[in-house]
């Protein structure tokens, strides 16, 4: 819910939210590799891999002046418990326009009016592996709900002389 900054009201904004699936193709030419695309969102769990992290990190994981809110997991049990600070919410501007109109000016009379764009912004981390996904949900004031995803972490990577996988040799 947030709060109009005209009416006064509160609105809905989102009921829920949902980050379907994370495709991670390795591009490994190594026979025991090339096949294996994960898909670490369905097969290691967001959720649940973000439990090991310690909480989001004011001044680094988020900016000042903002909002944490606690999240709720399930333990292996199936009982549902309270993790601290997993999710912050915080204002952006990013120094855009969200809105500029000029009227042509009368004499000694000018219409201009501005409106810097500012968004609203849920953040949360989820380590799967080696990696670490950022999440950043920015709401827009004209109502777009924009989904950001930041890649983080321990990045394995290793060299090969192949440029493409058409040059990777077929053994049959």
């Amino acid at each position: 819910m947030v709060e109009d900054s005209e009416s006064g009201e509160l609105r809905s904004v989102m009921y829920k939210g949902f980050s379907s699936e994370l495709f991670v193709p390795y591009m490994d030419p190594d026979e025991n590799w090339y096949f294996k695309t994960y898909m670490d969102a369905g097969e290691y769990g967001l959720g649940v891999t973000a439990l090991p992290l310690v909480p989001l990190v004011p001044l680094n994981d988020c900016p000042r002046y903002l909002y944490y809110m606690d999240g709720i997991f399930v333990a292996v049990d199936g009982k549902p418990f309270v993790q601290s600070n997993m999710i912050c919410l915080f204002e952006r501007y990013a120094g855009d326009i969200s809105w500029r109109h000029s009227e042509i000016p009368l004499i000694g009379f000018q219409i201009t009016e501005a409106r810097p764009k500012v968004t609203l912004v849920a953040r949360m981390a989820a380590s799967v592996g080696n990696y670490d996904y950022i999440f950043d949900w920015e709401f827009q004031t004209d109502g777009l709900i924009r989904i950001k995803v930041g890649l983080s972490g321990m990045l394995m990577v290793k060299d090969t002389p192949h440029e493409n996988m058409n040059q990777v040799p077929h053994h049959h």
